[in-house]
């Protein structure tokens, strides 16, 4: 996510970092802060953007849960020129602007840019070769390398917000998602992740609701009830040692006897 390079240019350190932070809580407001996993903002390049990993999920009426869906938050023109409108909301007061609904824009190499699309769209191979793809370093990881390719894919297309062929790379993303087994399984397991932070989430809340009952008690009551705890937290720590030595004894004895009849035979 950024803006444009006269922003950051023109903008005080101050308004930059409020940028960066609308633009987190405008993604934790659309879809859920525990979904926004992780965010973190480039600023080695010519213009600084942030990057953000986010768990695409919507809730599904045919399974009766929340299933990953990328499609509902990017699919179609008007979802996108959405989306866009609702960021420029959070963050207008900046000084930035929103580019005039589906016009033509009066910035050169926008201009320029219009005018090419206006020309019967080129083959992907075509278009790929215009790209200047970074080299894979030493020992980098695929998913690192595969960052960055796609980094260096939107920045030669963040001047065109509106630029058919990044809409036509999500519904070719889309397509490809459903046919790839590889993906599915990889949506299983986000999906298992997301089940077991949960449950981590229910734990945590539960604990801290017997946290906050604890500190409600009187000091007496609150003192003899966290001592009743750490003697059930010993005694359950003591019988699962007494039943791992006894299950251990148990199993060294059974041996020594097979042991002792093979000798005899």
């Amino acid at each position: 996510m950024t803006a444009s390079p006269e922003f950051f240019q023109t903008a005080s350190k101050a308004q930059q970092e409020q940028f960066f932070q609308r633009s987190k809580e405008w993604l934790e407001d659309r879809h859920g802060k525990e979904n926004v996993i992780t965010t973190t903002i480039h600023r080695d390049e010519t213009t600084p953007h942030m990057v953000a990993y986010v768990v695409p999920l919507a809730w599904n009426d045919k399974k009766k849960k929340e299933t990953l869906n990328a499609r509902h938050f990017l699919g179609g023109r008007e979802k996108l020129s959405e989306m866009q409108t609702s960021f420029h909301e959070k963050v207008k007061d900046l000084g930035l602007d929103r580019g005039v609904h589906k016009s033509s824009a009066t910035h050169t190499s926008i201009k320029e840019f219009y005018s090419k699309i206006q020309t019967p769209t080129p083959k992907l191979k075509d278009v790929a070769k215009e790209i200047d793809f970074p080299e894979p370093k030493f020992l980098e990881s695929k998913e690192s390398y595969g960052e960055r390719v796609a980094r260096t894919v939107w920045n030669s297309a963040c001047d065109n917000l509106e630029n058919e062929y990044l809409k036509s790379t999500v519904n070719d993303y889309s397509k490809l998602e459903k046919e790839s087994k590889e993906d599915k399984n990889k949506i299983n397991s986000l999906e298992n992740k997301i089940t077991k932070l949960n449950k981590e989430i229910e734990l945590n809340k539960e604990g801290n609701d017997l946290i906050k009952k604890i500190n409600s008690l009187p000091e007496n009551e609150a003192k003899a009830f966290i001592n009743l705890l750490d003697r059930k937290v010993r005694e359950n720590q003591e019988e699962r040692c007494r039943n791992f030595m006894s299950s251990h004894t148990e199993s060294m004895s059974k041996s020594e006897n097979k042991q002792g009849f093979s000798m005899k035979r």
